[in-house]
């Protein structure tokens, strides 16, 4: 008989892979271990570690009013409502004149910021030479003082709380008003907390129109204030009006009536692109003075100057107009803007003026582009002035209006309708949102770069940047695009709906909270309240073969601030998660966790607090094949 030896017993085989870099949020199939398919509050700062974003510091809260838009210059600047209701354009907290309950749009030109599409402006330049280093300490010590310097004039208009008074020529009070028209007047001053500063003047609109009749005694009122007839002026008449904005030098268009005598129905107009010499107030009226035009008498039917004509000068209008650009930004002291498929751009300086068109530096300029199409965006970019179309890209080339020629680019991913305000750059790159997602773009072909976040919404997405990373609204959440390591993550589960750079940082007016946000660090703010609460998913880790795998351990290097806490839940091959672990307080932990067979699993981490994941290693052996 035959004896046999008992079986030889074979040692288990254990495999181990190790994950010490974190990769941001990849939502594609197949992405690298350590990538996430969620990622909510989340941050790159610390990579290759995991880890949560840090509070935000708070610029500034809007308590339940709703904002049109912000932006900074030397100061904050915003479009909301005050108390009662009513919009308003506010500069450093004061509110200064009512806008439109729209979306704004910010340029800055000459110092002056220019507010869209309400087609006004307020000068920091006049801010500042108008306020006094110290702001008057009470109403009656700014009038003595205006009375003193001799800058009292009738009308001036001062706004004490809800009271609105103001002062007669004679410098006395007129009491507090309280009628409709009266209700929204330029203010003078503004009380700001406790004190007054001084805000005449300093803003206004780009657009002026003005109608000039008839005297009451049949006198015309337009003459000629030289032999010459070169130059013409509009002189004395009942209820002249004043031209709001009007300022020397503004390019504007004269448009002349001439009626006859026997049929007032009977009229002929001329018009003429001239320049605003001077603005001099009056008896009753103001007085205009134009530039390089001879505005005759009489003229007959087609308009020709003629000493028997039988039309006679009758009334004149002055306008001074600004299209409704539906891009808007400014490059090299000018306004540009884009209606359309028509390029605009403003006399250098002068935001105001858009038909001035000489031979000069300073002319404004207008093309209208073959291709047809509405630009959807456009900034300056690498010196020059860039718009784009969803399949085109526009660059504006040359020094000035007789240098300027165009650039075009056509057949690639330019900015998504609506996708306007997002624009953004960062390390000299240019990012966007087109109808492919979000894009990267250095002055050649632009490049896909949203791949990983999958198929999302585009409608509507917005941007801002710092130094180091791009900040996305986009499909309804907050995303951040590290532009050093290329990578993506969520850093708030709710959008933005306006961004603004200042000083190398990054805000944010997030929708749910009502309140201005710095994305990046920032220490001289407070810091937002409550807890960070984070979650990361990870990618689903597969083990290399179609055989279950035997029980398995995975080690998780773990590192936790006081008061934090981080939950950790596994789930197997796409089912029902479960925690296998919390690290909680402060300390460093190295957790060895337990694994049931599965041809895959994945891990999910929920934090509050601040907690990083150094490492995750996992080790486990071929089981039997399904």
């Amino acid at each position: 008989m035959a004896k046999f030896l008992p079986a030889a017993k074979k040692n288990k085989t254990f495999f181990k892979k190790r994950t010490v870099a974190f990769y941001g949020l990849d939502k594609r199939p197949g992405a690298k271990e350590g990538s996430l398919i969620k990622a909510v509050n989340l941050s790159t700062e610390n990579y290759p570690l995991l880890s949560p974003r840090k509070k935000r510091g708070v610029k500034k809260s809007f308590s339940g009013r709703s904002v049109y838009g912000f932006g900074f210059s030397e100061k904050l600047y915003y479009c909301a409502e005050k108390e009662d209701g009513a919009p308003y354009f506010y500069y450093d907290d004061v509110p200064y004149f009512p806008v439109s309950a729209t979306e704004k749009t910010f340029a800055h030109v000459s110092g002056m910021i220019i507010v869209f599409p309400d087609k006004l402006y307020f000068s920091e330049t006049a801010q500042k030479a108008k306020n006094p280093d110290a702001p008057y300490e009470s109403l009656e010590a700014l009038h003595e003082a205006k009375k003193g310097d001799g800058t009292l004039k009738a009308g001036d208009v001062y706004l004490a709380g809800t009271g609105i008074y103001s002062y007669n020529p004679e410098g006395e009070w007129n009491g507090n008003l309280t009628s409709e028209s009266d209700a929204n007047p330029t203010p003078f001053c503004h009380q700001a907390q406790t004190e007054w500063i001084y805000i005449s003047d300093n803003f206004g609109s780009l657009e002026t129109d003005a109608v000039f009749g008839q005297r009451k005694d049949g006198e015309l009122i337009m003459s000629s204030s030289d032999s010459s007839g070169d130059i013409n002026t509009v002189t004395d008449w009942d209820s002249a009006p004043e031209l709001k904005g009007a300022k020397r030098g503004d390019a504007v268009t004269l448009t002349v009536r001439y009626r006859q005598a026997d049929s007032p129905h009977e009229s002929v107009y001329k018009k003429y692109q001239t320049v605003l010499e001077s603005v001099k107030p009056g008896n009753k009226c103001y007085h205009y003075t134009f530039s390089g035009i001879n505005v005759p008498e009489k003229v007959d039917a087609d308009g020709t100057a003629s000493s028997f004509g039988k039309y006679i000068r009758y009334s004149a209008r002055i306008t001074k107009s600004v299209p409704d650009f539906s891009v808007l930004f400014s490059h090299d002291n000018r306004l540009w803007g884009a209606k359309d498929s028509v390029i605009y751009a403003s006399a250098l300086g002068d935001p105001t003026v858009f038909s001035l068109y000489l031979s000069s530096a300073a002319s404004s300029w207008s093309l209208a582009l073959l291709s047809g199409g509405k630009f959807t965006g456009g900034c300056s970019y690498m010196g020059y002035p860039t718009f784009f179309k969803p399949d085109s890209i526009v660059r504006i080339a040359g020094d000035y209006p007789e240098e300027y020629m165009t650039m075009e680019t056509h057949g690639v991913a330019g900015v998504a309708k609506g996708c306007d305000k997002s624009l953004a750059e960062a390390g000299g790159t240019l990012y966007y949102v087109s109808d492919s997602g979000p894009m990267a773009y250095s002055g050649d072909f632009p490049e896909r770069i949203g791949d990983e976040l999958g198929k999302i919404d585009v409608s509507d997405a917005c941007a801002g940047a710092d130094s180091s990373a791009v900040y996305f609204s986009i499909g309804g959440a907050l995303y951040s695009y590290d532009v050093k390591t290329g990578l993506w993550t969520g850093i708030s589960p709710s959008p933005a709906d306006f961004f603004a750079s200042f000083s190398g940082r990054c805000y944010a007016l997030c929708a749910d909270e009502n309140t201005i946000f710095s994305l990046s660090e920032d220490e001289a703010l407070p810091k937002e309240s409550g807890e960070v609460f984070s979650e990361a998913v990870f990618s689903p880790i597969y083990l290399g073969t179609l055989d279950k795998k035997e029980t398995g351990r995975l080690s998780l290097l773990i590192e936790a601030e006081e008061g934090a806490k981080a939950e950790f839940y596994i789930s197997y091959d796409g089912g029902a998660e479960g925690k296998v672990f919390t690290a909680e307080g402060s300390g460093v932990y190295h957790v060895p966790v337990r694994l049931r067979r599965a041809e895959s699993f994945s891990l999910k981490v929920k934090g509050k607090g601040m907690w990083r994941l150094k490492t995750a290693e996992l080790s486990y052996s071929p089981g039997t094949r399904f």
